[in-house]
């Protein structure tokens, strides 16, 4: 990032006087004015600004800014309590990317009694579709589609595919042998 620029904005003028119009992106961050922010997004994209990303804090002022043309809403806030609610699911998972909302791929430490243990007996191979461990870290090493046959050791990172109807039995995978 090579510039910041906290302003008011009113006009488009005032965008091209920052010269904002030839900004590669603009990350509008306001939280609490949700006018002032649907505002500011209108006209850094009329300006022509490439890639207006913005914050929204309600699923309909998030709706808006989508419809008004920004490329990215986001909503620290849901994100924050949907990272919570997996957390209390699945303990341990520290990372989660969602593909759909049936799926997802979950960052992980080996829990203690995982170690030693073989990733198709943890049901963690593609033998058992429910979760599949797609990498290893094991220090600088990464270990990517891993056999079935591949023992955990302390100090393993994983990145696992799981799916979301299964995530409440996570925890459990390694009692399963």
């Amino acid at each position: 990032m090579t510039h910041v620029l906290q302003a008011e904005l009113y006009d488009v003028a005032d965008v091209k006087e920052f010269g904002l119009d030839e900004a590669d992106v603009a990350v509008v961050a306001i939280g609490a004015d949700i006018e002032a922010s649907i505002l500011t997004t209108t006209l850094l994209l009329e300006a022509g600004v490439r890639r207006v990303i913005t914050r929204a804090t309600t699923w309909l002022n998030g709706t808006i800014l989508q419809r008004v043309g920004a490329h990215d809403v986001i909503c620290p806030e849901e994100s924050s309590g949907e990272m919570l609610a997996r957390s209390l699911r699945a303990p341990g998972i520290t990372e989660h990317i969602e593909l759909s909302s049936q799926i997802g791929i979950n960052k992980l430490l080996a829990p203690d009694e995982w170690v030693g243990h073989t990733l198709d007996v943890l049901r963690l191979s593609a033998a058992d579709p429910a979760f599949i461990a797609l990498a290893i870290q094991r220090g600088d090493e990464t270990i990517a589609a891993p056999a079935p046959e591949e023992r955990i050791q302390d100090g393993d990172v994983l990145a696992v595919l799981c799916q979301e109807s299964m995530l409440d039995e996570f925890p459990l995978v390694a009692r399963r042998r």
